[in-house]
């Protein structure tokens, strides 16, 4: 089944993807090769290729950042010729790179560039980034309703695992909140726990009191 997509760029954009002789073929391939669930096409659909460009202005980084995880190809040409790509060997597939806590969530929604970059680097090195369900509920509550697709798009997203809360980890999960005062802090200082993974936070100070002092966390 064919799908045709209607993308509104700015005009320097548009110069520079115009360059390109064979970017519809390119970008179809990309959609079939990438982008097959319908799930992801309706969410970019709804997200980025029908952004006006006024939208674009104030999403772009998000955008993006994520339009370079999904299609490599289509990112560097965003990003511009100069941008390049750290040239760092690839971890070993499936391994954590860290556990976005629920800030760190608010702050990719909110087009923080170093979340966006840390996330980037995470999957050209073919790390995991892992997506607590309780921190993800909990951006969902704080951002308006209109705001929902960025958390969307980054839950698609090839590098991040959403985490689920199941009713197997559900006595583990009561005991972290014996000393986390959140479901969602609790639920991300147990999935860091589990795979020994550094945690993206601005909630240091909480988490000293359940991880030890010496714990990697990533500061906002």
């Amino acid at each position: 089944m064919s799908t045709e997509f209607v993308i509104e760029l700015p005009d320097e954009l548009a110069d520079r993807l115009a360059e390109e002789p064979d970017i519809s073929a390119f970008v179809a391939d990309c959609v079939r090769k990438d982008m097959a669930a319908e799930r992801i096409l309706r969410t970019l659909r709804q997200a980025g290729f029908a952004l006006s460009p006024a939208h674009l202005k104030r999403a772009g980084r998000v955008l993006n950042a994520a339009l370079e995880q999904i299609t490599p190809e289509l990112g560097a040409l965003v990003a511009g010729p100069g941008a390049g790509r750290p040239d760092e060997p690839a971890a070993t597939p499936g391994r954590s790179a860290f556990v976005l806590d629920t800030p760190a969530l608010l702050a990719f929604a909110g087009g923080d560039e170093d979340v966006a970059a840390r996330i980037a680097v995470a999957s050209d090195r073919r790390l995991t980034v892992v997506i607590p369900a309780g921190c993800l509920a909990s951006a969902y509550r704080h951002i308006p309703q209109e705001g929902w697709w960025v958390l969307d798009l980054l839950a698609a997203l090839r590098p991040t695992q959403v985490m689920a809360l199941t009713a197997d980890c559900s006595a583990a999960l009561g005991l972290w909140l014996r000393s986390v005062p959140a479901v969602d802090l609790a639920q991300a200082a147990m999935e860091a726990a589990r795979g020994i993974t550094p945690i993206m936070t601005d909630r240091r100070e909480l988490l000293g009191e359940v991880l030890p002092k010496e714990w990697p966390i990533i500061d906002l």
